[in-house]
């Protein structure tokens, strides 16, 4: 069993250092780079859990209830908080390098918060069945933007904003609707 966590961090770090050498000679693809990373570092993760499902390893879960599911609760919060807001800050970064002395008027780390708990409350709404409630977050978060996006003198500004939002809400809605087919067909 002590040669799980090695292997892991081997895998973790050989994946880790591929995206650092790939990274610059592909800077206009981050998002993509970053995708690809997380999506290899989870496919990682399902090839060592496959080969020592019959260990000694794998018998934790038979003796904490749910184990599976929790970590897969665990995993979607890792994805809708800090990876989603990795994941759509570099969706936009292109965006933001093409505004003009663009300064943020809020909070230090107001947006990422923001995001955070967007997602979050988008995820929780799908997976307990109040639809609607996605669409009043939706329509909550507009009234909000209406004034900045009324007041604002750049229409590039403006449109950052809106291209934020939108994936913001459209990572949080794939994740949860992946959670609650997982709920829907597993739990």
């Amino acid at each position: 069993m002590w040669y799980i966590i090695p292997l892991v961090f081997v895998l973790h770090g050989l994946i880790d250092f591929i995206k650092l050498k790939l990274s610059p000679k592909f800077n206009k693809y981050q998002f993509l780079i970053f995708s690809i990373d997380q999506i290899m570092h989870l496919l990682s993760l399902i090839f060592i859990s496959y080969i020592f499902a019959g260990s000694e390893a794998a018998s934790i879960s038979f003796y904490i209830p749910y184990y599976y599911d929790v970590l897969i609760f665990i995993s979607a919060l890792i994805l809708i908080t800090k990876a989603g807001g990795i994941a759509v800050g570099l969706f936009v970064k292109p965006f933001v390098d093409q505004l003009k002395n663009f300064e943020d008027r809020g909070f230090i780390n107001g947006g990422k918060i923001i995001g955070y708990l967007e997602r979050f409350l988008i995820v929780l709404f799908i997976i307990t069945g109040n639809f609607s409630s996605v669409g009043f977050l939706v329509a909550a978060k507009s009234i909000f933007r209406f004034g900045e996006l009324l007041n604002s003198h750049n229409r590039k500004e403006a449109e950052y904003i809106i291209i934020g939002t939108f994936s913001s809400f459209s990572y949080a809605i794939v994740i949860g609707f992946t959670l609650n087919n997982y709920i829907t067909y597993f739990i």
